[in-house]
C-alpha cells in the first residue's frame, strides 16, 4: 500500500510540476508493441474539438517530445476500458530505466492487462528497451498472467526484438504459461513484425498452448494487419489449433475500425 501511495504521489507531482511544458494530440487507437520496440503508439489522429464525440486517446509529451502520459477519453473524459487495460498510463524516464504505471478513471493505482501495476523497462545506451521487470501493488517484483517476472530481449541495430527469453521471479528461464520460450521476431521495411516464431530449450521450434510455432502476418497499406497464417513445429499450416484456424484474416476501413 506505501508503494501504491508513493507511486501516486511521485506521479502527481512529476505532472504538476512539467504540466506548463507538455503537449498533447489525440488518435482513434494505441498500440503496445506494433513496431517490436515495445513503444506506445497511436493510429489515426483527431482534431481535439472531435474528442467529445469519439472514443480516443490522448498522449501527452513533454517538450522533448518523450511520451509521458496516455488516457483513454469517453465523451471527452478519462474512462476505464480500452485496449491498453488502464484508464490511464503514467511514464517516467530516470537512472536508464523507463517505468509505467497504471491508474484508473479516478487516479487509483490498477493494474494493466497483463496483470501488473507498473514495469519498469531497462535502456541500453542508445536508449533501446532491451529488458521488462513487473512489479505488483506493493513495488515487489511479480509475476504477470503468463507467470513471467521478467523478459529479456535481444534488438537489432533499430532497436527491434529479435530475440527473447522469459525468467520467473527466482530468476530462472522458463516456459511460460503460454507455451513460451524462446521468441524471435521478423520485421519488413516498414517496422510491420512479418513472423514471430517460438523455439524451445534445444533450439528447435516449439509449439505453444494453442499448437503454434510459426506466426506469419501481412498489412494493408495503413499498417493493419489484415492475415496472419499458423504453423506448426514441422512449418506446414496448422490446422488443428486449439481455434481450429489455419489462416485469419480482417478488413478495417479508413478509420482504422475492424469490419469483418
Amino acid at each position: 500500500m506505501k508503494y501504491i501511495i508513493g507511486l501516486s504521489i511521485l506521479f502527481f507531482a512529476i505532472s504538476i510540476h512539467s504540466f506548463s511544458q507538455q503537449n498533447s494530440r489525440y488518435y482513434r487507437i494505441a498500440e503496445e508493441d506494433k513496431d517490436g520496440r515495445l513503444s506506445i503508439v497511436g493510429r489515426y489522429p483527431i482534431m481535439e474539438k472531435m474528442v467529445t464525440k469519439i472514443n480516443c486517446y490522448r498522449f501527452t509529451f513533454d517538450k522533448n517530445e518523450k511520451l509521458k502520459k496516455i488516457e483513454y477519453l469517453k465523451n471527452g473524459k478519462i474512462s476505464n476500458g480500452g485496449n491498453l487495460g488502464a484508464a490511464q498510463v503514467k511514464i517516467e524516464y530516470t537512472n536508464g530505466f523507463e517505468i509505467r504505471a497504471y491508474f484508473n478513471a479516478m487516479n487509483a493505482p490498477t493494474t494493466d492487462k497483463y496483470g501488473v501495476y507498473s514495469t519498469r523497462l531497462k535502456l541500453n545506451e542508445r536508449n533501446q528497451r532491451i529488458s521488462c521487470y513487473n512489479y505488483n501493488g506493493e513495488g515487489k517484483l511479480c509475476e504477470d498472467i503468463w507467470e513471467v517476472a521478467q523478459y529479456l530481449w535481444t534488438v537489432d541495430n533499430e532497436g527491434r526484438k529479435i530475440k527473447s527469453f522469459r525468467v520467473d521471479i527466482s530468476g530462472n528461464r522458463i516456459l511460460s504459461k503460454g507455451g513460451i520460450y524462446d521468441r524471435r521476431w521478423k520485421y519488413d521495411k516498414y517496422d510491420n513484425i512479418i513472423e514471430t516464431a517460438n523455439y524451445g530449450p534445444d533450439g528447435n521450434l516449439l509449439e505453444d498452448n494453442e499448437g503454434i510455432a510459426i506466426s506469419r502476418y501481412l498489412y494493408d497499406p495503413l499498417g493493419n494487419s489484415i492475415e496472419e497464417k499458423y504453423f506448426g513445429s514441422d512449418k506446414k499450416l496448422k490446422g488443428e489449433n486449439k481455434s481450429g484456424i489455419a489462416i485469419s484474416r480482417r478488413k478495417f476501413d479508413k478509420e482504422g475500425k475492424l469490419l469483418e
